[in-house]
């Protein structure tokens, strides 16, 4: 187009969709993100818990203090965190991909 000319409104409007599409589609991967490296840091404290006798004195963070427990416990919330955040990863960002794709493909189509 030159430059006397304007984009008609409905490509404006697709134009401005697949943006938004696109900002979605990064805040989703940042969350994934978040997600991965919760996941990362449980899988290694549960590698260091292992390898903690039963009887040594361990602790946990509880807000911006140490707090004292025992390797029972902790490897149990730990692994239920895991857990949770294995759910997140396979329900909600996946779900919220797929719907971002499934948009992505109507717009799509509608140029096809």
């Amino acid at each position: 187009m030159s430059s006397g000319q304007q984009m008609p409104p409905w490509l404006q409007e697709q134009i401005g969709k697949m943006q938004q599409s696109q900002q979605n589609l990064q805040s989703i991967m940042a969350q994934k993100q978040q997600v991965e490296m919760e996941n990362t840091e449980s899988e290694r404290a549960l590698e260091e818990l292992q390898k903690v006798s039963d009887d040594e004195h361990v602790y946990k963070y509880a807000g911006s203090i140490l707090i004292k427990s025992d390797k029972k416990t902790l490897i149990e919330e730990l692994q239920e965190k895991k857990e949770t955040l294995h759910q997140k990863t396979n329900n909600k960002i996946t779900k919220d991909i797929n719907n971002l794709f499934l948009e992505f493909l109507c717009d799509y189509r509608m140029f096809v």
